[in-house]
């Protein structure tokens, strides 16, 4: 019996197809400052990386000048853009956005 679990565990691993790279990191990132209705936003847009198995998009915010990210949102893959509205106006932030694929 334990020959039988060992070789069904052997072709569980063989037959896998392990996702060991990373996605392409979004292209062409973009913010506007914007205020509506006296409320500050920044709205992010990014273009898509080629790849094609991207899950969603992990939004990263800086209060620090870019010493420190704190994770802010994910975004599902069908947008390309997300808006800030926990902004202070007068303040510097910072973001990076992040490409997750279904591997993570």
């Amino acid at each position: 019996m334990r020959k039988l679990i060992s070789f069904i565990v052997c072709i569980f691993f063989i037959s896998c197809d392990l996702d060991e790279e990373a996605p392409d990191e979004p292209t062409n990132v973009r913010g506007y400052f914007t205020m509506s209705e006296s409320n500050p936003r920044i709205r992010i847009l990014w273009n898509t990386p080629l790849n094609n198995d991207i899950k969603e998009y992990h939004i990263f915010k800086s209060s620090d000048n870019g010493f420190t990210f704190d994770s802010l949102d994910l975004v599902p893959v069908s947008n390309t853009f997300y808006e800030d509205t926990s902004i202070i106006w007068m303040k510097n932030f910072g973001y990076k956005i992040r490409a997750k694929d279904h591997s993570t």
